[in-house]
């Protein structure tokens, strides 16, 4: 019982859904105004009791935009003592300096698995990266596929896609993402309900039951569970119906009035 397993996998460790860029089809949702943080004392002990069960090759800090978080250092101090002997990768659009931040240097001096990746969305920005960040740090991301929601009228439709096929052709389809201390196979299963919440999503009767019937793993599962999620990562589950059933690039584009789209609501924070 609770055995550590390895995945195969970057780790992915979701911490807000607010960004300051619009990139189309940004598929994680925070290309729109999709509010509230994450707090890192509701998931502390979720977090650490996870790091006991799993590991990876790497973990990365993600969002929406990291550097937003208010709180982002207890994050990156907490998830890097979680797991000391992992590379801890803090995945920013770049537009702030994370290293610059007060807090960083003696981070990073105390824990030297930590580090920043830059997701470069926009080739203009490049001149600026290249003075704070080195090339190793930069990846191409000015390029993607079709997300999962579709803007119709005042909200938003889904896919209605055959599973194999938008399991062949999802991007994320290995991206185990821990949201609010709670680990899924994909960040749309953990993030489209929230996104519902926010926001119209016109959904059938049978796109509701799919996301609603999608149950993440907690750290107290048992190790069937977890060995059984581990393999299952590698073929489609039914809740891929609701993304794209194929691969279309196209450059990423920033418009300042997805920001302006209609909510329902507004929320301040995400909380148990």
């Amino acid at each position: 019982m609770n055995a550590l397993i390895q995945f195969k996998f970057c780790i992915e460790v979701y911490i807000t859904n607010e960004c300051n860029l619009t990139c189309s089809n940004c598929n994680r949702f925070n290309n729109y105004n999709f509010t509230g943080h994450y707090n890192w004392t509701d998931s502390a002990e979720r977090i650490n009791k996870w790091a006991k069960r799993i590991a990876a090759p790497s973990i990365t800090i993600i969002g929406g935009e990291p550097s937003m978080h208010p709180d982002l250092e207890s994050w990156v101090i907490g998830v890097a003592n979680a797991w000391p002997d992992t590379p801890v990768a803090i995945q920013t659009n770049g537009v702030k300096n994370i290293t610059n931040l007060s807090w960083w240097k003696s981070a990073a001096k105390k824990f030297p698995n930590i580090g920043v990746t830059v997701a470069v969305h926009n080739k203009t920005f490049e001149s600026k990266f290249q003075t704070q960040y080195n090339q190793k740090q930069q990846f191409d991301a000015t390029r993607f596929s079709d997300c999962t929601i579709i803007p119709k009228n005042t909200g938003f439709v889904v896919h209605r896609s055959t599973p194999a096929m938008a399991w062949g052709a999802c991007t994320m389809k290995y991206c185990h993402t821990l949201i609010n201390g709670l680990l899924y196979r994909c960040p749309v299963v953990g993030l489209l309900p929230e996104f519902s919440k926010q926001y119209r999503v016109e959904l059938t009767n049978e796109q509701l039951r799919l996301l609603n019937s999608y149950r993440p793993l907690s750290y107290d599962c048992s190790d069937e569970d977890l060995y059984e999620f581990n393999e299952e990562i590698n073929f489609e589950m039914e809740q891929c119906s609701l993304c794209p059933s194929s691969y279309i690039e196209s450059p990423v584009t920033f418009d300042s009035d997805r920001k302006k789209y209609p909510k329902l609501i507004t929320v301040i924070d995400n909380k148990n």
